[in-house]
């Protein structure tokens, strides 16, 4: 899972990993999201969970490719 989370004092989108290690921090969340949805896309099985007050989202599930 890769996550997507404002953080107010930054400023920034940040996109997080699967261990909760930043990524890479971006200030427009459509540029954060685009992150994301690339390393999840290229770490299959996974999905794109955007962070916010109000809760957790999944925006995007990437399922393991069938052979």
């Amino acid at each position: 899972q890769y996550r997507i989370n404002w953080k107010p004092k930054k400023k920034q989108w940040h996109v997080i990993d699967h261990n909760n290690e930043l990524i890479e921090g971006f200030e427009k969340e459509e540029d954060a999201m685009k992150k994301a949805r690339i390393v999840a896309r290229k770490n299959r099985p996974s999905s794109v969970i955007k962070t916010t007050e109000d809760g957790e989202i999944e925006v995007q599930s990437y399922p393991k490719i069938p052979l």
